[in-house]
């Protein structure tokens, strides 16, 4: 969350109907939360998951850039 106010919500799903809250840990360590309001890098284990997706919500102005990216490497 940069520039902007919002929140990102992190949600994974098996079917791409019923979508779950997605505990994400910030990347340099704390605690798990299923949404930010706050600029930072996230990461979560998605293997048992078929999708992963941000909702956005509450953004007044500006703009939320959300970058994913996969690796096959535990966390």
């Amino acid at each position: 969350v940069s520039g902007a106010s919002g929140t990102v919500n992190f949600e994974v799903s098996l079917d791409n109907v019923t979508w779950y809250e997605l505990p994400c840990t910030p990347s340099l360590g704390g605690t798990a939360v299923v949404n930010t309001t706050a600029p930072g890098l996230w990461r979560a284990s998605v293997a048992a998951y078929a999708l992963v997706r941000c909702t956005i919500t509450d953004i007044v102005a500006g703009s939320i850039t959300v970058i994913g990216l996969g690796t096959t490497a535990s966390i």
